[in-house]
């Protein structure tokens, strides 16, 4: 069931500013998208929500563009299902209408392509986006001025069934081997499907006009260097041979020659370039494995990343609702995790009010740790002008920057500005949002407002793990129950969640319920990329106290008056923030058909005895079971 947010008040949105950051809509003016932006509605939809089958016809499912939340896509028909696209902030869906309804029109039905069957998509949790209504596409394309939008978006349509061999062949290339497959995706999203007439060859020198990633659809073409008259002939599911994608030291000049009708799919180096600042993570595994290999090959320095000049930047902020915490201690501990335990140079830099007694404050090094911001007059302005200059100044000494913006004590307005802030920004960027719970993570648009452009990353800290969750303890009675030693009426009923109280039998099929996914016992999903820490009261109560004192200087673990336990487990969820911040997080996936017993439990006694931290664990079968009850155990 989807809801229409244009009824809900006091919703901060900026259409033009979310499709300017659209992937594939990078390179079109504020002119060009100005009538799409002024025609889109917002509406948001329940968790679980189908597309395109159930919900609705292929053909007559609107544009969106995709605010927040994820969509799992699954082919229709006989289409190749590996490497189906996940979608999430800044894609667009929906394309196939535009098809349609270009068609039909007498301008724009010379740009039609062919429909294709199109994909089932479902919405992983609660899903933000913006709608352009089947009755407002005549406004929102119908001028002159719109051909370049619309020639886009078929473009972007009719590059999708072919996006997964895209992806396989570019990471197949030396530059893209050891990045993540859902990364790649984002880059191949912005591709656009062109048709190539044997006409005049194509430029294809190393200036940034037209360097590009190209893959054919069908056909055949041939590539000549200008310097030695040498042809290369591409045919059919293969990437057009590139030398400069990364740098500007390619050939003088290269043409493509077409000898038939051919259909190719390019990638601007723009897309890329975009993809690398608004995810972060993805440019380090970028280019060959090691250093060495680039520095053996004589002409390795053409096929690889250059040293990136600006290491990524974390804005640490914490939604209103979340309990008070100390976000500068907490700050201080995530760039230690980062530094000791991902061996990354990482600063923290706080954001103070400006003020006559205040004054910028370096380390011995040069390096700022207080950054004064004016808060009268354009906060926005003055803000993302500050940041710019750190991230231009001292963003190559570092692998991360974390920004603590806790002594600002920001109005709900000012957070949301600095938070758009971090949009474009020279260098990688994110949010980690610290939340409470998934039911204001999923409402975060209509409380605070849209942040188009940014990777934001829910963050929960959680406080001790409630009792009637208490798996040891339900294991226990569960046996009871099972060996008939459990008498009704000997034990007191177990509080269970908003006030609830249970038997321990009738706790017991509830928790079992929630581990086995019985729909009456759902309980609220976190976001797949949600990372969530459990700590104690007692620990979080230190942290305050610590903070208090120490509020001037780096806080460490071993400075926080703690037992052994206590800093463990402090030292354990800051280094999950740290992997979840810098993309390294750690995986496992469990089969099922009965292994719990023989391969999947003493597997991962065994990582946890040798100490390889597990992030995700997912599993089908049995396999989920286990990965449940494990979660539930731990976190």
């Amino acid at each position: 069931m989807n809801q229409r947010l244009h009824d809900f008040a006091g919703l901060d949105i900026d259409p033009l500013a979310a499709l300017r950051h659209s992937r594939g809509l990078q390179h079109l003016t504020d002119e060009e998208l100005a009538p799409l932006a002024r025609e889109l509605q917002p509406v948001r939809y329940d968790s679980g929500t189908t597309f395109f089958k159930q919900f609705e016809a292929n053909h007559d499912a609107p544009l969106r563009v995709l605010l927040q939340g994820q969509l799992f896509w699954t082919p229709i028909a006989n289409v190749e299902t590996a490497g189906a696209p996940t979608l999430d902030a800044g894609a667009l869906f929906g394309l196939s209408s535009i098809n349609a309804w270009a068609r039909k029109h007498p301008s724009w039905s010379v740009l039609a392509v062919d429909e294709h069957p199109g994909f089932l998509a479902e919405a992983n949790d609660e899903l933000w986006a913006l709608e352009l209504p089947l009755n407002s596409y005549h406004r929102a394309f119908a001028r002159p001025e719109s051909k370049r939008l619309i020639t886009r978006l078929i473009g972007l349509y009719g590059a999708r069934p072919d996006a997964p061999k895209v992806v396989r062949a570019l990471r197949r290339t030396p530059e893209f081997s050891r990045a993540c497959p859902m990364h790649v995706s984002r880059v191949v999203e912005g591709g656009v499907l062109e048709r190539w007439l044997p006409d005049k060859p194509i430029l294809a020198d190393g200036s940034s006009e037209h360097m590009a990633l190209r893959y054919v659809v069908s056909g055949k073409v041939r590539v000549i260097d200008e310097h030695d008259g040498q042809s290369t002939v591409v045919g059919a599911n293969e990437l057009i041979p590139h030398r400069a994608i990364f740098s500007d030291r390619g050939p003088a000049r290269t043409f493509i020659a077409i000898d038939g009708p051919a259909e190719v799919i390019r990638i601007r180096r723009q897309t890329l370039d975009f993809t690398i600042r608004t995810t972060p993570g993805f440019a380090r595994t970028l280019g060959p494995a090691t250093l060495g290999s680039w520095l053996r090959d004589s002409a390795g320095y053409e096929r690889s990343y250059p040293i990136i000049a600006s290491g990524e930047m974390t804005l640490v902020l914490a939604d209103p609702t979340v309990d008070p915490l100390p976000l500068s201690a907490l700050c201080a501990l995530l760039a230690e995790a980062a530094n000791e335990h991902l061996d990354d140079r990482t600063t923290v830099v706080k954001l103070v009010p400006a003020g006559p007694e205040v004054a910028p404050r370096s380390s011995p090094f040069g390096v700022p740790e207080i950054l004064p911001v004016a808060k009268e007059g354009d906060f926005a302005a003055a803000v993302r002008e500050t940041i710019i200059d750190l991230a231009h100044q001292w963003g190559l000494l570092f692998d991360h920057i974390i920004l603590d913006p806790s002594p600002l004590a920001l109005t709900p307005k000012e957070r949301l500005a600095l938070m758009r802030a971090m949009v474009d920004l020279p260098c990688p960027s994110q949010i980690s949002y610290l939340v409470a719970n998934p039911e204001h993570w999923a409402d975060l648009p209509r409380r605070i407002g849209v942040a188009s452009g940014v990777s934001i990353l829910p963050t929960a800290m959680l406080g001790p793990r409630p009792h009637w969750l208490d798996l040891e303890t339900m294991r226990g009675w569960m046996s009871d129950v099972a060996q008939g030693r459990w008498r009704p009426g000997g034990e007191q009923d177990i509080p269970g969640g908003a006030g609830v109280r249970r038997s321990p039998t009738a706790q017991a099929a509830h928790v079992v319920g929630q581990l086995f996914g019985v729909p009456s016992s759902y309980p609220i999903p976190w976001p797949l990329d949600a990372v969530r820490m459990r700590l104690g009261d007692d620990v979080l109560v230190r942290l305050r106290a610590a903070q208090r004192v120490t509020e001037s200087a780096m806080l460490t673990i071993d400075g926080i008056d703690l037992e052994a336990e206590q800093a463990e487990q402090l030292r354990e969820c800051m280094r999950r923030w740290a992997r979840a911040v810098t993309w390294r997080r750690v995986g496992l996936g469990i089969g099922g058909a009965g292994s719990q017993s023989y391969v999947a439990i003493p597997f991962i006694r065994r990582l946890r005895e040798v100490g390889i931290p597990l992030d995700v664990i997912s599993g089908s079968s049995t396999g989920a079971f286990i990965g449940a009850f494990y979660s539930a155990l731990g976190d």
